[in-house]
């Protein structure tokens, strides 16, 4: 029997919901949990299962199943669960009900059921992708809810960027009888591919483009790449590094890393990611999965040693470190193995300690790699919001597969409203190498520049690369070549130049079309455009759009092709930027003289300079304009202020 929704609207709104839902495939077998129903034969699972389904009990939770008759939500049947023996710390697998599904790579997919329970009752109803690369199953979308006696049905969207088997799956926190009914799974990749763009009005700020260097302080290894943020890990600045014994702080290798960074490029900001627990300080010293020696992984067995740690650190370098990121990977065991409630207890501190000394300070996590979940628990144990929401991705070689992933966050994150607007950082990570083309560089290239303008789509603010001297040992695209050196590999030529094609742009429009060609369309300084292609998958023809006016084309690699009588381009995996005005070089001359130069025949284009760009004033430089070799060219006195200069066309 039905519980129906009380007042006419709410009911034409569920009717409109269930048509749409009912509209689309749905993926699942046996939905509704009809007869037949099969004696159980898995460990710790008794009775009847509803065909085309399973289930699992583990850590000393088992499950009786039957088929329920009465009360149920549709149908003539649904799945009764009685568990009992659930008493695991945080068990979010070890009492499951669930079915696979062939998952494909990249895609998402929306996913409900219906439940009611005995008493009120936690479930974790979740999708999973099978991760063959660490042989375990990854959350791609989840909700923790408190189900009643009442039917309720929960609804979760994500997808997980590999193509293997998937799970849809409802989790038993805790003991109880529980009751389940219609099941539905369908792929709406096509609404997410299709939707507009999420952000039209921002810049994109250096601060985008993030870099970490493992050999920050070694000679000759700072990356020419023009990167915005540096994050500082992996470079032996953690806490167990300079507070070796309790209120003894050791700032040699700190100092010497942000003066690296300072030294450098003083514009560049600096992001530090706090945690890495001293031996000394550890509540628990047997973490044999940690990463960084014994209790690194643990939290501090006394609350104050924390507080005292982020404050030497955030008074030492104020004014220096803009961005603090509390604790790295705090879902994988490898970093984290304490108490979910101990992490909300640190990040409170670490953000009324940090804004008290500088407010203008941004709270970053604490970080995720995948571990969605954990990141709910966190937020529903009380966990502070930060300034920016944080995760790790090491994308695929097709960086357009981290979709599912980046909704599976976003729907989780939108159930809880302090969260849900908050931006979203991927401090971590690269994309594997492509080794099957036959143009390597043109496909690595492709993959990082591909990688940066798929992150600002989906409204990633930035993306922070690991790391500049990695290489390829591991299979992930390289940026510089024989690290350490200074020297760019093709992924970090692509990188360099897409800083010039996004920092201080806004993307106004995107578009994916029947060949599965992506353009999005580029503004400016407020008047200028400029369109990006590229094809994930195929070397394919595009059809320039008259409207566009553009004017010539360039790869990554800064290789321009003249647009001028072309209304057809090829378009493959590395992208291409088509300008609506041609390159503008300046050389300096003799006599502190400056020349100006862009592609002839490139007539109807006026020379306009200005001293400073946020008063938007120009003026139109009105010197000769002489052809020489192919191109044009003007010849200015240089002065001892900054002056920048742009092209227009009327």
């Amino acid at each position: 029997m039905k519980t129906k929704p009380s007042g006419w609207f709410v009911l034409l709104l569920a009717s409109c919901l269930c048509c749409q839902l009912r509209a689309q495939t749905n993926l699942l077998l046996n939905p509704g949990l009809e007869a037949p129903f099969t004696s159980s034969t898995i460990p710790n699972v008794t009775g009847m299962l509803a065909s085309n389904w399973t289930a699992s009990a583990v850590q000393g939770a088992r499950l009786a199943c039957s088929q329920a008759t009465t009360n149920v939500y549709d149908g003539a049947s649904c799945q009764e669960v009685v568990v009992t023996g659930q008493h695991a710390t945080n068990a979010t697998t070890s009492a499951m009900f669930y079915q696979t599904f062939s998952h494909q790579a990249g895609s998402v997919y929306t996913a409900s059921v219906w439940l009611r329970a005995a008493t009120n009752s936690q479930v974790l109803f979740q999708l999973l992708g099978f991760n063959t690369a660490v042989n375990s199953w990854e959350p791609t979308a989840c909700h923790i809810v408190t189900v009643g006696t009442n039917w309720q049905q929960v609804t979760i969207n994500g997808g997980w960027q590999n193509g293997s088997n998937g799970e849809i799956s409802v989790s038993f926190l805790t003991n109880g009888t529980f009751w389940i009914d219609d099941g539905f799974l369908a792929d709406v990749t096509s609404n997410y591919l299709q939707a507009p763009l999420m952000n039209t009005t921002s810049t994109v700020p250096p601060t985008y483009f993030g870099m970490q260097i493992t050999g920050l302080t070694a000679p000759d290894n700072w990356p020419p790449l023009q990167q915005g943020l540096i994050r500082l890990w992996s470079d032996q600045v953690d806490w167990l590094d300079i507070e070796p014994s309790s209120n003894n702080f050791d700032w040699t290798q700190f100092d010497k890393s942000t003066n690296a960074v300072l030294g450098n490029n003083p514009a560049v900001k600096i992001l530090y990611t706090m945690g890495q627990t001293p031996t000394w300080a550890a509540l628990n010293t047997n973490t044999p999965t940690d990463n960084n020696g014994p209790g690194s992984s643990s939290e501090p067995a006394y609350m104050i040693t924390w507080s005292n740690y982020v404050w030497n650190v955030g008074y030492r370098y104020k004014g220096f470190i803009q961005y603090y990121e509390v604790w790295n990977e705090t879902d994988s065991e490898s970093y984290y193995t304490g108490a979910i409630s101990n992490m909300v207890t640190m990040a409170q501190i670490a953000r009324s300690v940090l804004t008290n000394i500088d407010s203008t300070i941004k709270i970053l996590g604490p970080n995720i790699t995948g571990g969605i979940v954990w990141l709910e628990q966190f937020i529903q144990a009380g966990g502070p919001p930060p300034d920016i929401v944080t995760w790790h991705d090491y994308m695929a070689s097709r960086p357009e597969n981290s979709l599912g992933e980046l909704v599976g966050l976003r729907d989780m994150l939108s159930r809880y409203s302090q969260w849900s607007a908050l931006p979203i950082w991927i401090t971590e990570g690269s994309p594997l190498t492509n080794s099957t083309p036959q143009n390597v560089a043109q496909s690595d290239g492709g993959i990082v520049s591909r990688g940066y303008l798929f992150c600002w789509i989906l409204n990633v603010q930035n993306w922070s690369w690991f790391s500049w001297d990695k290489g390829s040992a591991e299979g992930y695209v390289p940026l510089s070549s024989n690290p350490p050196s200074e020297t760019p590999a093709a992924g970090g030529i692509a990188y360099s130049n897409t800083v010039n094609w996004l920092v201080g742009a806004q993307m106004i429009s995107k578009m994916i079309d029947t060949n599965g060609t992506w353009a999005v369309g580029l503004q400016r300084l407020g008047f200028t455009n400029a369109y990006i292609l590229w094809n994930p998958d195929v070397t394919t023809n595009y059809a320039v759009p008259a409207s566009w006016n553009v004017y010539q084309m360039r790869d990554f690699s800064n290789n321009v092709t003249s647009l001028t009588g072309v209304s057809n381009i090829t378009v493959g995996v590395a992208p291409i930027i088509l300008d609506a005005l041609p390159s503008l070089a300046v050389n300096n001359s003799a006599n502190g003289r400056i020349s100006l130069l862009w592609p002839a025949p490139a007539t109807g284009f006026n020379l306009h300079g200005t001293t400073n760009l946020a008063s938007a004033s120009w003026s139109q430089i009105t010197n000769a304009v002489a052809n020489s070799n192919g191109l044009l060219q003007v010849t200015v006195q240089a002065t001892n202020n900054s002056f920048f200069f742009r092209l227009s066309s009327p």
